[in-house]
């Protein structure tokens, strides 16, 4: 084995090539059906050496050998991605990949691996309007985290979500482009939570939506404040998709209209913002009492 190829970007990391000093596991199959596990380490543009402590692979004196390459090394079947992949490692231990090269034998020389993405990635831009200051947390909303994984042949399957393995959230990073990585499979419903230092909102697919392994999806939202109710993503999205939505406020939260400047009249100014509370408006004179200062 001599270079190991990442077939996809995925942000900036695993990006071209397998980041340097990332490990992967290597199961190399003779034709007697003999599978043996060897450990190696990426070096510079993918370049692999032997694990530290490992033994390197060598090829029979005869017959064929069947190559399988996974990362991360400590893939196992089934295997889970991260329920937290705010961690630039927590992400790519994650980011299951798979090479194959079958039918080699010592006259093949060094043989390059091509890893390919097993799982399907998210990215997620938010952008906060005037009245927003700072994207605090997003988070995956009830997603399967794991697949069952072929170590030998890389055919891997969703779980079926259910008692053994129920859905579950998976917080993004806000850093590597609110970049996530999940198994493959068909989402409906609440998708998307988003939490800024005004509140929370939670974003629904107005579709059943196929998120594919391999496959990169990016979705770039501009948020802002001004406006209560549920947003939903646009039927139709697609592998690409911008959606200008707003957030709704914090429930139990007092929030009062911004209140413009306006001209001096030489009378009294006498705006009247509402009010709401728990999203509901309240009644000036029942629930409140305003009172003007300098006005």
């Amino acid at each position: 084995t001599t270079v190991a190829t990442d077939t996809r970007a995925a942000g900036n990391l695993n990006n071209n090539y397998i980041t340097s000093g990332e490990h992967i596991l290597v199961k190399i199959t003779d034709e007697g059906s003999r599978t043996l596990d060897y450990f190696y380490t990426a070096g510079d543009e993918g370049a692999l050496a032997p694990k530290l402590g490992c033994v390197e692979a060598y090829y029979p004196s005869s017959g064929n050998v069947d190559i399988a390459a996974w990362y991360p090394w400590t893939t196992t079947d089934p295997f889970f991605v991260s329920d937290d992949q705010t961690a630039d490692a927590d992400y790519m231990a994650s980011d299951l990949m798979f090479a194959m090269a079958e039918g080699k034998n010592r006259n093949s020389g060094e043989v390059p691996l091509e890893f390919y993405h097993k799982m399907a990635k998210l990215n997620v831009t938010v952008t906060p309007g005037s009245d927003l200051s700072d994207v605090t947390e997003l988070r995956l909303k009830s997603v399967q985290r794991g697949v069952t994984a072929n170590l030998l042949t890389g055919a891997v399957a969703a779980l079926t979500i259910g008692d053994t393995y129920p859905a579950d959230d998976i917080v993004m990073s806000t850093s590597n482009h609110g970049s996530v990585v999940f198994p493959p499979q068909e989402l409906d419903g609440e998708f998307l939570e988003v939490t800024t230092d005004e509140g929370t909102a939670v974003f629904a697919l107005d579709a059943p939506k196929e998120f594919k392994a391999g496959h990169e999806y990016t979705l770039e939202i501009q948020m802002t404040n001004m406006s209560v109710g549920a947003a939903t993503v646009i039927e139709g999205w697609g592998d690409n998709g911008t959606l200008a939505v707003y957030i709704n406020r914090s429930q139990y939260e007092l929030y009062i209209d911004a209140i413009p400047d306006m001209p001096w009249s030489g009378s009294a100014i006498l705006p009247q913002p509402d009010v709401t509370y728990n999203g509901e408006v309240l009644t000036l004179g029942t629930d409140y009492v305003l009172e003007y200062i300098d006005n």
